[in-house]
């Protein structure tokens, strides 16, 4: 075994040589496995830390991975590991020589990576502590270890990583995808989703952090991730045109504005050109399972075309729901045309009946969504200034149907005419 001694700012030139050296590769891969698997996690690790590196390392763990796979495949693997261990760089070589330095080497503890001579994947079981990282203003799941280094024995208290044939998997997944895999096979049809998974899919990371989120806190299946994903969930969540900020309190706001979106995609229903307003209300209620996973969570459908008497005359709103996170009800209008600003004077017409005639005392005031053909963001803007009622506006998409077919099909003048024809026959 032969000990080293780094600074962290020297792993560029230091790494890859420590595994030409004792892996047995050639400069050119071991700087390509360094770059490709090795130089992010390196990076992440603050200037001031060193790095105390034991090679031809037996790792336990490692050893019997080998003998249970790698030694009976074609190619060769080596049998022992590399070691990386991290302190804070007060810490000196001379220091594990003195009896009276042992209570310094334990406090300056960083944690450790294991390199396997397993290509590409070279990083193994790892425990490393938050403080050794640049950004570590969160909090983790961590671990107390036993292991050791340059033959004394210490304990890394940090973030572990469970090492697998082909991959490294942070502890919360190596967690999460046990119980999965016991729900998967316990129940076939459950298919589970890791966040790895969502990660490997999307290349921003913002994008693919926001589906992990939304796919814990909604309990999606891998399914509806997918079909969240295809819709592009992500660019249209929250982007509606509201009045929310200034007739709702900042926190049910802030909530609102993050349900709508824009625009929904109903791409469930095959519509013509001609469509009807009511033909669409029909088409979604027919789909209602789609339409409320369309729509998010939280909402509850009471009704279609649900009637408001008032001054005995009688009043529907399209589409009525409960939404039960902001406890309140949400009216939606739907139109098959583009946004007029009229429209929102019958919808604010809508809120101030169910306000007053079902809305409950300990409800939150209802809220109206307009769903419209197409819309220009600057008139619907206007058309917003001054009312007093929390709406909000968008658009939506379907899937028209082909010009070949539409032309087929009669119309709904011509099918009532046919049916009227068919009354007189059967009369005669």
């Amino acid at each position: 075994m032969k000990i080293y001694d780094h600074h962290i700012t020297e792993c560029d030139s230091a790494i890859p040589a420590i595994l030409v050296t004792h892996f047995l590769i050639s400069e050119e891969t071991a700087y390509y496995l360094y770059k490709g698997a090795l130089k992010s996690h390196f990076d992440r690790i603050r200037e001031n830390v060193k790095m105390v590196i034991e090679t031809d390392y037996v790792d336990k763990f490692y050893r019997n991975s080998y003998y249970n796979y790698y030694a009976s495949k074609l190619n060769t693997f080596q049998r022992n590991c590399i070691k990386v261990s991290f302190f804070e760089d007060s810490i000196t070589m001379d220091d594990f020589r003195l009896r009276e330095s042992l209570d310094k080497i334990k406090g300056s503890y960083l944690g450790f990576f294991l390199l396997r001579p397993t290509e590409p994947s070279l990083l193994g079981r790892s425990v490393l502590s938050p403080k050794a990282l640049k950004e570590n203003n969160f909090v983790a799941c961590t671990a107390s270890i036993p292991t050791t280094s340059n033959a004394i024995r210490l304990q890394a208290v940090g973030f572990p990583h469970s090492s697998q044939d082909n991959e490294t998997l942070k502890c919360a997944e190596v967690t999460i995808w046990a119980v999965l895999e016991y729900f998967g096979n316990k129940y076939p049809d459950y298919v589970s989703v890791l966040p790895s998974a969502i990660m490997q899919k999307l290349k921003d990371v913002s994008e693919a952090l926001f589906y992990v989120k939304e796919t814990t806190e909604n309990s999606w299946s891998r399914a509806v991730l997918e079909y969240q994903i295809e819709t592009n969930l992500y660019s249209r969540q929250g982007k509606a045109i509201t009045n929310f900020k200034e007739t709702l309190p900042e926190i049910e706001s802030d909530l609102a504005n993050a349900l709508l979106k824009d625009p929904y995609n109903f791409e469930f229903l095959t519509l013509s050109n001609k469509v009807k307003e009511r033909d669409l209300e029909t088409q979604l209620i027919a789909n209602i399972t789609q339409f409320l996973l369309e729509l998010g969570k939280g909402f509850a459908y009471l009704g279609r075309q649900f009637t408001i008497t008032i001054g005995g005359k009688e009043f529907k709103t399209d589409l009525l729901f409960y939404h039960t996170r902001l406890k309140c009800y949400v009216v939606i209008e739907l139109k098959v045309t583009e946004f007029e600003p009229e429209f929102l004077g019958k919808l604010n017409f809508y809120l101030s009946a169910v306000n007053r005639l079902v809305k409950a005392d300990d409800d939150k005031p209802t809220i109206g969504i307009l769903l419209c053909k197409s819309k220009n963001n600057l008139v619907v803007d206007f058309a917003l200034q001054d009312i007093n009622k929390p709406l909000g506006v968008s658009e939506y998409t379907h899937t028209q149907l082909p010009a070949e077919l539409r032309e087929a099909l009669p119309t709904i003048e011509e099918l009532t005419e046919q049916l009227n024809k068919e009354d007189e026959r059967i009369l005669e």
